[in-house]
């Protein structure tokens, strides 16, 4: 499953301690179970890792979209998904604080023996904006949805398989 909301200032610092420039290029978060680690115990195993994401539909429009035809992304996790992060100010500092919803905990509460509430093992958050990722990746339908509407949830094919030299300034 996707999800087009997770956001990073330019030059964030993710959760996998990538350099501030990997917001230049397509990244994602990932949810625990594949990310290896649930954020208080350092980097997961998934840090890095390059997944190639291709949408096959959006499960939860009204009516269903159908991509045609379908479009693929290569994007590295950099992140553990979370549901929110707020910069606040604390006694002048300017600090992150991020926060699980649970009202879509949902999606990124799949376990060993069971799937989370899309049916799959996997929950990406693409970073959004991102000038690496191109608007019209995301499907659009303007005549059911209209101009503005935002798919929250896509199906998606998953190849894994290391492909980081398709982004720009692997290593």
């Amino acid at each position: 499953m996707i999800q087009r909301k997770k956001c990073f200032l330019k030059g964030t610092i993710a959760a996998c301690g990538c350099t501030g420039g990997s917001t230049r290029y397509p990244t994602a978060a990932l949810s625990s179970l594949a990310y290896g680690s649930d954020g208080t115990v350092g980097f997961g195993s998934s840090c890095g890792r390059c997944f190639n994401l291709t949408l096959l539909n959006t499960f939860l429009s009204a009516p269903p979209f159908y991509p045609n035809p379908t479009k693929s992304i290569v994007v590295k996790v950099t992140d553990l998904v979370r549901c929110f992060c707020l910069n606040v100010l604390v006694g002048g500092r300017l600090t992150t604080s991020c926060f699980q919803c649970p009202a879509i905990s949902q999606w990124c509460d799949a376990t060993e023996s069971k799937l989370n509430a899309g049916g799959t093992w996997l929950n990406f958050d693409l970073v959004w904006p991102s000038v690496a990722i191109p608007d019209d990746w995301f499907p659009s339908n303007e005549s059911f949805y209209g101009k503005l509407q935002r798919f929250r949830c896509m199906e998606r094919k998953l190849s894994i398989r290391l492909v980081c030299r398709q982004l720009g300034g692997w290593s």
